[in-house]
C-alpha cells in the first residue's frame, strides 16, 4: 500500500504523521486493516486513533505543535523516587549493590534526548561503579562516595522542572571566535561577516598553571559571559562557536569531558543554560584564527616585550624623553613608572 503518510516504527509501536489532519484519520484506519491483514495482533484500548498536537511515544511526552519532548510524568515520579533513595544511602554510608548503582545510571543516560549533557552528571557515579565492579565484581556491594551528592541534587533538579527539549536546531545568527594564551584569552563577535564586539582579558594566577585545554574552555565560557549583554540585546536564539582547540569542540559538541576537565566544560553548559541559546560548535583551525589570537596576545596579556636595547635606541634616535610606561605590567615594563591593568601593581 502506498501512501503520504509517514511512518515512524520502533519495536512494537508505531506512530503517523501526516500535515493534513483529516487525510491522516482516513489513512490510519487503512494502515490498521493492511497490519492485521498480514496477521499483526493491534492492541486498540492503548492506541490513539485521534489527531493530537501531544501524544506519548516511546516513554516520551512529544508537543508536535512546539516540536518538543519531555520525560513522562510518572516515570519523572519513579526515578525521583530512586534519586531520594540514593542520595539518602550516599549520606548514611549504607551500602548498595553495584548492579543496583548501574541500573540507576541506565535509566537516567535514557534520558539523554532530552538532557544531552547527561554524561556531565552521570560521570562520578559512573566512576565509582566502574572502579567496585573492577575490584570485586558485579555481584558485590559499595558505598557511594558524596562526591556524587551535586550531581545527584543536579538531576532532582532536572527532574522536577522537566522542561521540555527543544528538538528543532535553529540557524546560528551570530559566530563568536575565541582564543587562548598562555596569560590572556580573547574572543570576537561576528553577525554576517562583519565584527560587531571584542573581548580579551588576563589569567589571574592560579589559571595560567591550568593546561592549555583548560584554558580553552575557560576562554569559551568568559567570552559568552562577557557578550552576555549583546547576545540578549540582539535576541540571539542560536549561536556558531569556533575554536582552534579541538578538546574543547570535541568535548562541548558530545557534552562529554575527561575528569581532568569536566568542571570547566559544566561551567561551559550552565552559562549557556542561563543565556537560553542554543550553540553549534565548530573547529577552526590556528592559522585562520587570526584576529582572537592575537587579542590573546597583547602586549597587556604579558606574552610580548620589546627590548629594552631596541627602546633605548629608538627613544635616543628620536629624541624622546618619555616618562610613563602605559598599558604594561610588573614584568615586562620599560619605565620605572608603568600603569597595569592590573590591581595592586604600577
Amino acid at each position: 500500500m502506498k501512501t503520504e503518510i509517514k511512518i515512524i516504527s520502533y519495536v512494537d509501536d508505531i506512530l503517523l504523521l501526516h500535515q493534513n489532519q483529516q487525510y491522516r484519520k482516513n489513512m490510519t484506519q487503512q494502515v490498521i486493516d493492511t497490519l492485521k491483514y498480514f496477521g499483526f495482533t493491534m492492541s486498540m484500548e492503548k492506541s490513539e486513533k485521534v489527531s493530537n498536537q501531544t501524544v506519548i511515544f516511546l516513554r516520551w511526552e512529544w508537543n508536535l505543535a512546539n516540536e518538543t519532548d519531555k520525560t513522562k510524568p510518572k516515570k519523572c515520579l519513579l526515578l525521583l523516587h530512586d534519586l531520594y533513595n540514593m542520595r539518602r544511602w550516599i549520606k548514611m554510608g549504607t551500602e548498595i549493590t553495584v548492579k543496583q548503582t548501574a541500573k540507576l545510571i541506565g535509566k537516567l543516560n535514557y534520558l539523554r534526548l532530552q538532557f544531552q549533557e547527561v554524561s556531565l552528571f552521570l560521570n562520578t557515579m559512573d566512576h565509582q561503579k566502574a572502579q567496585a565492579a573492577k575490584l570485586s565484581g558485579w555481584n558485590t556491594t559499595m558505598i557511594m562516595n558524596q562526591t556524587a551528592i551535586p550531581d545527584i541534587n543536579w538531576w532532582i533538579a532536572k527532574l522536577r522542572a522537566n522542561i521540555p527539549a527543544q528538538l528543532i536546531q535553529i540557524l546560528p545568527q551570530i559566530t563568536m571566535t575565541t582564543d587562548a594564551a598562555p596569560r590572556g584569552w580573547s574572543s570576537t563577535l561576528e553577525k554576517e561577516l562583519e565584527m560587531i564586539a571584542m573581548a580579551h582579558g588576563t589569567w589571574n594566577k592560579r589559571q595560567t598553571k591550568l593546561s592549555s585545554n583548560s584554558r580553552e574552555i575557560k576562554a569559551i565560557t568568559q567570552s559568552l559571559r562577557s557578550f552576555a549583554k549583546t547576545l540578549k540585546n540582539l535576541r540571539v536564539q542560536s549561536l556558531a562557536i569556533r575554536s582552534d582547540n579541538s578538546t574543547a569542540v570535541f568535548d562541548i559538541r558530545k557534552w562529554r569531558a575527561s575528569s581532568s576537565l569536566i568542571k570547566e566544560i559544566k561551567q561551559v553548559h550552565q552559562t549557556i543554560e542561563k543565556l537560553g541559546i542554543q550553540i553549534q560548535i565548530t573547529h577552526l583551525p590556528g592559522v585562520r584564527n587570526e584576529i582572537a589570537d592575537a587579542l590573546s596576545r597583547l602586549s597587556r596579556a604579558g606574552d610580548f616585550k620589546l627590548k629594552e636595547k631596541i627602546f633605548r635606541q629608538t627613544c635616543l634616535q628620536m629624541n624622546l624623553n618619555l616618562t610613563i610606561d602605559l598599558f604594561s605590567k610588573h614584568f615586562n615594563n620599560l619605565l620605572p613608572k608603568f600603569m597595569s591593568t592590573i590591581r595592586g601593581h604600577g
